[in-house]
């Protein structure tokens, strides 16, 4: 939330030190020093400042991958949504043909793979047509520090969907 809320706030991308600020402003929270208190636990807040720099990069990727999409044309629309993708574990949704589709993206590394097993657990895939796109790390284009996702990968997106049809 606290990358869209400094998105729309500011009308552009955060670096990872407006994301952590944005972040504590948006949770009214420490993150310089104390605990940060969640769900009645107490966590170092060095740990939420490091969980957040590795969230960051993921944040950024399916932002960058959304504007792809939608401005690629290939689409009737592209949409995300805050609430899907925290309450619906969607992270991007595509409509190709009168049909929409529920995109997650997986990095294709163990981390990413058991992640998506417990998003799994946690939501109802029953009502979307969900299709993931799994992504090798060395299929990412290098930009800066990050690794984004490409157009070839928007071909691979409109195969899922072909193979989801068929």
């Amino acid at each position: 939330m606290a990358f869209y809320y400094f998105l729309f706030k500011k009308l552009s991308v955060p670096t990872e030190e407006e994301f952590i600020n944005a972040y504590s402003e948006v949770h009214e929270i420490d993150l310089t020093n104390g605990p940060v208190i969640y769900r009645e636990k107490n966590y170092p807040a060095a740990a939420v400042r490091a969980r957040l720099l590795r969230t960051y990069p993921s944040i950024l990727r399916d932002f960058h991958f959304y504007l792809l999409l939608k401005e690629s044309g290939r689409f009737q629309a592209v949409r995300y949504s805050l609430a899907t993708d925290y309450h619906k574990g969607i992270d991007i949704s595509v409509a190709c043909n009168d049909e929409e589709f529920g995109l997650s993206i997986l990095l294709n590394t163990k981390r990413g793979r058991y992640f998506k097993k417990r998003k799994t657990h946690r939501h109802d895939y029953s009502r979307v047509k969900e299709i993931v796109l799994e992504v090798d790390f060395n299929s990412l284009r290098r930009c800066g520090d990050f690794f984004l996702l490409c157009e070839h990968h928007i071909d691979s997106v409109i195969k899922l969907i072909d193979d989801a049809r068929s």
